[in-house]
């Protein structure tokens, strides 16, 4: 499964720079990842946590909780809250660096398939 992950900084890691135990854990912002019953999906985490459990998984302080004391090698990314004006700044670094426009973050288009390469 291929995915990306970006950052606050407007940095990326993917899958093709390393595997989830070598991503950056903090400061994320997005998840981009593949979904076989829609081609690719984002992974949004309105808590600011997210787990692997051989997929990326969006959870709330208690499914954080969870995963670490359930998960044999448990991983949790966490985020950072953006003031609006700073969101509105990411939304412009997504799609200049990413060409993901905002539309395609909660829609199941294949404009993010190139993310993924």
């Amino acid at each position: 499964m291929r995915w990306a992950i970006l950052y606050r900084d407007g940095s990326v890691f993917t899958s093709a720079d390393g595997g989830p135990f070598d991503a950056p854990r903090t400061e994320v912002q997005m998840i981009f990842q593949e979904d076989k019953r829609v081609d690719v999906t984002t992974v949004r985490s309105p808590w600011g946590f997210w787990k692997w459990e051989g997929a990326w998984v969006g959870v709330d302080r208690e499914g954080q909780w969870q995963h670490m004391v359930g998960w044999p090698q448990p991983l949790i990314l966490f985020g950072s809250f953006l003031t609006q004006p700073d969101w509105a700044e990411m939304q412009q670094v997504i799609e200049r660096t990413l060409g993901i426009c905002k539309q395609s973050w909660y829609a199941h288009e294949r404009e993010i398939e190139s993310v993924l390469s």
